[in-house]
């Protein structure tokens, strides 16, 4: 979730469904524009000039608690 004007007036309003995503996010925040411009500029950088591929998830870490992420970890065990 990437705190947008959009979002804002959507997904981060106080009476949509999804906003309870806010308080589990692991890093504890929203995400703003700069983290996935940030991850954008690194990516088409020389720094990552041996990158070929990767799924680069910019969400905070949300991905790791999803429901459902736990029992997929157990069934891989």
């Amino acid at each position: 979730m990437i705190d947008t004007v959009g979002s804002r007036s959507n997904l981060l309003s106080e009476e949509h469904p999804m906003r309870s995503i806010v308080e589990r996010i692991p890093l504890g925040r929203v995400g703003v524009p700069a983290d996935v411009v940030n991850a954008t500029v690194f990516l088409v950088s020389g720094e990552a000039s041996f990158i070929t591929h990767a799924n680069l998830v910019i969400d905070g870490g949300w991905s790791t608690v999803l429901p459902g992420a736990l029992i997929q970890k157990e069934s891989r065990t």
